[in-house]
């Protein structure tokens, strides 16, 4: 499970609008919230607007917590994301071995979209023998198993431009999510997008892959399924 501090901040971002939110994270509950509708529903050309926006409104959640805002959650919604799927199958293995299949896989990806940053990973389909599995499960010996792996990307110089934005705010960007992809995968129900995208990096979806960098010892909550490492 994701470890989140007290406070979170998320920063959603859309063809026709910016938005800022301040959850206090315990109880999913936001305690500053701010939208800029955009005028010209092109945020490619909006880079200024997203400045003059963080400027008003990142000292105002600092002074209310009191802190520097060091880290945020960038959620995105954007015409140049990539939706890519890539299907493998693999003879004799057994699925504790899953890892390096999802790993060569990943390899294959970012060689040939070596220009996007992977924002998520989800095994779409596992077929195992020929029957269909809704959910991994290690330990299976199998003769046959096939997968069909869900890749979301940005461009890289479309995140390096937000990074640099943020970065005028010593701001670094904790994690990008598609906006479509929780939208879609949440219920309808759902209140706001920080909930959305509190339940997506709490392993909402347990058959998508949880990305742990190489220098973190403590393992993320995806554990029960394999890590990957970015």
């Amino acid at each position: 499970m994701t470890e989140f501090l007290e406070f979170e901040t998320f920063l959603s971002i859309s063809p026709n609008k910016f938005s800022i939110y301040l959850t206090e994270t315990k109880n999913q509950k936001i305690l500053y919230q701010k939208d800029y509708s955009l005028k010209n529903e092109n945020i490619s050309n909006d880079f200024n607007n997203l400045d003059k926006f963080l400027k008003e409104n990142i000292f105002k959640i600092e002074k209310l917590i009191k802190k520097f805002v060091k880290n945020i959650f960038l959620i995105i919604e954007h015409e140049k994301i990539i939706n890519h799927l890539i299907g493998i199958k693999k003879k004799n293995i057994n699925t504790k071995h899953i890892t390096n299949v999802v790993t060569e896989v990943k390899e294959l990806f970012n060689k040939n979209y070596n220009d996007h940053q992977i924002m998520h990973i989800i095994i779409n389909k596992i077929l195992i023998d020929g029957n269909h599995h809704p959910k991994f499960e290690s330990g299976i010996e199998a003769k046959y198993i096939s997968l069909e792996i869900q890749f979301i990307a940005i461009p890289k110089g479309l995140s390096l431009e937000f990074e640099k934005i943020l970065q005028n705010y010593q701001i670094k960007i904790t994690s990008y999510l598609d906006k479509r992809y929780i939208q879609n995968f949440c219920s309808e129900s759902e209140i706001d997008i920080p909930s959305m995208a509190l339940k997506i990096l709490n392993g909402y979806n347990n058959n998508e892959v949880k990305l742990v960098p190489k220098n973190i010892k403590k393992p993320g909550f995806f554990e029960r399924f394999f890590q990957l490492f970015s």
